[in-house]
């Protein structure tokens, strides 16, 4: 996220559309995006869970986001980062 010049978190959850969401709601779409980078893009893994990693040491509402997101969502709860 920093070396895209994203290094705050409020600008990554700015830079997303906001269609009157919450800022879980931003953290959801995000969880989202990432995971779905991994689904249909399986080389992405590795990155997708290093910047997972990034966002949940970064501040733990990250964490809380991506378990709640992951729990329901039967799309996400395919993907396995752990590799």
């Amino acid at each position: 996220l920093r070396a895209a010049g994203l290094g705050e978190e409020a600008q990554v959850l700015e830079a997303t559309p906001s269609k009157g969401r919450r800022p879980a709601e931003h953290a959801e779409a995000i969880c989202h995006f990432l995971m779905d980078c991994v689904r249909n893009r399986f080389l992405a893994w590795r990155k997708v869970s290093f910047l997972k990693d990034v966002l949940v040491d970064g501040h733990p509402h990250w964490a809380k986001a991506f378990r709640e997101h992951v729990a329901s969502c039967a799309t996400c709860q395919t993907v396995d980062l752990s590799r």
